[in-house]
């Protein structure tokens, strides 16, 4: 794909990401209550973010897709982590 297509997807993804966390913040303050549908999709999106970009670094510089292969995994661990202990 050409970089153009990446720049795209990402904006797109992006965009999307951003609106369901409007949607979501909306929700939680008019109802007090926390969406867990809204808050699974924005993980999917987030997900999706990650993939693309890792999809672009291959494709650019072997040497920063590996590092940000572990950046990605190292937060993916993070995030489990928070979530086992309650904080997320």
């Amino acid at each position: 794909m050409k970089q153009k297509t990446f720049n795209k997807i990402l904006i797109s993804l992006s965009v999307v990401f951003l609106i369901l966390q409007f949607v979501y913040s909306q929700i939680k303050l008019k109802t007090g209550v926390y969406n867990k549908n809204i808050r699974y999709m924005e993980y999917v999106v987030m997900g999706l973010i990650m993939i693309t970009t890792l999809v672009y670094a291959k494709k650019e510089n072997k040497e920063f897709f590996k590092r940000l292969l572990i950046v990605y995994l190292v937060l993916i661990i993070l995030f489990i982590l928070f979530l086992l202990r309650g904080v997320i």
